[in-house]
């Protein structure tokens, strides 16, 4: 293969035109020139993200605290709600049994009341009958004292 005139090679020659690569002049690209330019931007950001990490479980760490003392609290609520609810059940009999007794109370003071309102009926034992002598009738009306009746009643036991 020669080094003709229509060759397509040529030779490599040392040339005083060429530009020489000189130390100082950087090798890295844009990018990488700036970033090595101010190393102090890279520890930042890397302090910035390990501050945000550590904040954000210190906050995890204190909100499941917050939630097992919630869940405490709740279980301790849930007891006495139930207490209560017990009580509440109490009452509720009781106050059952009451209305009961104020209704059978009521029915007997309407009886007592229809007594106390009805006619009284002659018997024949009644000083006034016209059956007995008139002396008879004064004497058992003077000589009797107002019985009581045999049986008081509910009211007065």
């Amino acid at each position: 293969m020669g080094a003709g005139p229509n060759s397509r090679l040529s030779v490599v020659s040392d040339r005083d035109d060429a530009e020489p690569i000189s130390p100082s002049r950087p090798i890295l690209s844009g990018d990488r020139q700036e970033a090595g330019r101010r190393p102090w931007e890279g520890r930042v950001g890397v302090g910035v993200l390990v501050f945000l990490l550590v904040a954000a479980t210190s906050l995890a760490a204190l909100e499941y605290r917050r939630a097992e003392s919630l869940a405490e609290l709740n279980g301790s609520l849930r007891g006495e709600l139930s207490v209560v609810r017990g009580q509440l059940s109490a009452y509720r009999a009781h106050l059952a049994d009451v209305r009961l007794g104020v209704t059978d109370l009521s029915a007997r003071f309407d009886q007592l009341r229809g007594l106390v309102h009805r006619e009284p009926v002659p018997s024949q034992a009644d000083p006034g009958s016209p059956g007995q002598p008139l002396g008879a009738r004064s004497q058992g009306a003077s000589n009797s004292q107002v019985e009581s009746p045999a049986d008081p009643g509910p009211f007065l036991k």
